[in-house]
């Protein structure tokens, strides 16, 4: 409602009316948790600036950036609702102040847009600028800790930064880009400023995930995808270790010779929603294979699941229906997902574990330090191997603080009776560093490259 027409509301009617107007105005333009402008507000100032670039004789610039609190869910999980709306509204007044040194109004340029996803459109603001001002809203975050229930907290923050220039986009292109960016920053680590592809780049973006949604659709209608495996080893002595491996996903289509890894595939597949049906291909043939191939009793075959899978209330029952059709030994099974999409929802992902434990199926936990690499968030999950992440294990020989990291990663393992798997081990000294610090099993392609299973 435009102000004009709220002013002439409110001077029709009597005083108590008046008040309730205001009322019912401020409920239809604020977030009630945050005070900030709510969506449906934001959106129409979004209008409003695309209308203006397009009238405009002048170049005009203006810019949208997508906020997005990282690690807000696994604090919504672990303290409750309450907590989530308190520390909503204490970053919200946290980047009100910050906007305001900028010489902003955040009562016309800053909303929120979802559960913990803000809105900040930046006006008459090129790309240099935006950025320095996202820079400063991702700063404040990274000093900014929460308390709650003497409980203390660090938040992240990940941010995709849209320019809206020239020859601007709807508003649901300029949204989509910004969340695009925003999912990128997420990928990339979190609390981090990424930039959204310009101009035609963003164009051919578009087009190349809606080609691979095309190639993802007929690889499910036609098998096209494949399994590997790759070893994981174990760095001791003992004989009664259990002997592991993780199936890896490959597309290759039809007559072409060339195998595709996941990580071009996987992020469009993200997109647009398909890796649940992903999901239960890998399933589905890999129960087939162990029903059929009847392969080592000994050997526990690991399997990625995604975080959409987890979310899916009907994918359990899938698993348990695969389980009855190909009557596979649980023993054999074990499921892996990764830190982020545990943390994501942690009550829903230590539900989730636990039911596929109780079937008699093994659990890891991937990734473990790309992300919070909270120990606290640890004990909440029922795993049974902590995969520690790749990129800690690299640098580990090479930097003593890594190296430390990973140390402490492995004790605490350990003290939780959990085995430890590092990753991406791709040399010698790797290889020697994981077996001094007393870490499992051992997992790359110092030990084994992937191999063709199905």
């Amino acid at each position: 409602m435009k102000n004009g027409t709220a002013a002439l509301l409110v001077e029709d009617h009597p005083p108590g009316a008046q008040k309730r107007i205001e009322q019912l105005i401020r409920q239809a333009t604020y977030d009630p948790v945050t005070h900030l402008l709510n969506r449906q507000r934001f959106i129409q100032l979004l209008d409003s600036s695309l209308l203006e670039i397009s009238q405009a004789q002048s170049q005009i610039h203006h810019a949208l950036c997508y906020l997005d609190l990282d690690h807000f869910k696994a604090i919504n999980s672990l303290c409750g609702y309450t907590a989530g709306d308190r520390l909503l509204y204490q970053v919200a007044e946290l980047w009100r102040n910050e906007i305001s040194a900028f010489g902003l109004c955040a009562s016309d340029c800053l909303g929120r847009l979802g559960d913990n996803a803000f809105g900040l459109l930046l006006y008459g603001c090129d790309v240099d600028r935006a950025v320095e001002i996202a820079d400063r809203l991702a700063a404040t975050i990274q000093t900014f800790r929460f308390l709650y229930n003497d409980k203390i907290f660090s938040v992240g923050v990940s941010i995709g930064l849209a320019p809206i220039v020239g020859r601007a986009n709807s508003t649901e292109q300029v949204i989509q880009l910004a969340e695009r960016a925003c999912a990128d920053a997420k990928r990339k680590g979190g609390n981090r400023v990424q930039l959204c592809a310009r101009d035609n780049g963003d164009i051919d973006q578009q087009s190349e995930d809606s080609q691979w949604f095309s190639r993802i659709t007929q690889a499910l209608d036609n098998d096209e995808f494949v399994l590997y495996e790759q070893a994981i080893a174990t760095t001791k002595t003992e004989t009664d270790h259990v002997e592991l491996c993780e199936i890896l996903l490959r597309l290759q289509e039809t007559g072409q010779s060339e195998v595709v890894s996941p990580r071009a595939f996987i992020p469009p597949a993200e997109r647009y929603n398909l890796m649940p049906k992903i999901d239960r291909w890998v399933i589905q043939n890999m129960f087939e294979y162990l029903a059929t191939k009847l392969p080592s009793p000994a050997k526990l075959y690991s399997i990625n699941l995604s975080g959409s899978s987890i979310n899916d209330d009907s994918f359990i029952d899938f698993i348990k229906e695969q389980l009855q059709i190909h009557a596979v030994d649980t023993r054999s099974l074990c499921f892996e997902i990764t830190e982020t999409v545990a943390i994501a929802n942690l009550q829903q992902a230590a539900d989730f574990i636990l039911e596929l434990k109780n079937l008699g199926c093994y659990f890891a936990l991937d990734d473990f330090g790309s992300g919070m690499s909270s120990f606290s968030y640890l004990r909440h999950l029922p795993v049974d191997f902590l995969k520690i992440d790749g990129t800690l294990v690299r640098e580990a020989a090479s930097d003593r603080i890594t190296c430390a990291m990973l140390e402490a990663i492995n004790q605490v393992g350990h003290v939780m009776q959990l085995k430890t798997i590092a990753e991406y081990v791709e040399n010698q000294p790797i290889l020697n560093k994981a077996q001094e610090l007393g870490i499992d099993y051992v997992q790359g392609f110092a030990i084994q490259r992937p191999a063709r299973l199905i």
